[in-house]
């Protein structure tokens, strides 16, 4: 949303507070033009903000993720995949997208650790590859 990007450039944070109103600090950035610009938009605004919030939470939950995934493999961890278990992988990966692009937040968390478990599990020799 180009609104978005200007306040961004103008470093003025926006949040939403209780799913209808929008708080913005500093105020003193503000011109009249950007005040009505806002009072215009402000459901779009809304609308925006609340996807941001939830690709940051999908986007943390994955990160964090393959952190923990990076740290296992700096441990000498090698993983010999048979085709089913790139199936597997590749289904959950696409879980994760459709989940991430969809705003499905529970769904990507839930489908990012099923992911993470079976990497878990490959690595240390558990999961049937």
């Amino acid at each position: 949303m180009e609104l978005l990007r200007e306040l961004d450039q103008l470093r003025v944070k926006v949040t939403v507070i209780d799913g209808e109103h929008i708080a913005i600090a500093p105020k003193d950035r503000l011109t009249q033009e950007l005040i009505e610009k806002l009072k215009a938009n402000k459901q779009e605004l809304i609308a925006s903000l609340n996807r941001r919030e939830k690709e940051a939470q999908m986007n943390s939950y994955l990160n964090q993720a393959i952190l923990r995934l990076n740290r296992l493999y700096a441990s000498g961890g090698f993983i010999r995949w048979s085709s089913q278990g790139r199936d597997y992988i590749r289904r959950i990966e696409r879980e994760i997208t459709e989940s991430f692009l969809l705003g499905k937040v529970e769904a990507c968390r839930r489908n990012v650790e099923k992911w993470e478990t079976y990497f878990k599990g490959a690595l240390s020799g558990e999961e049937e590859l």
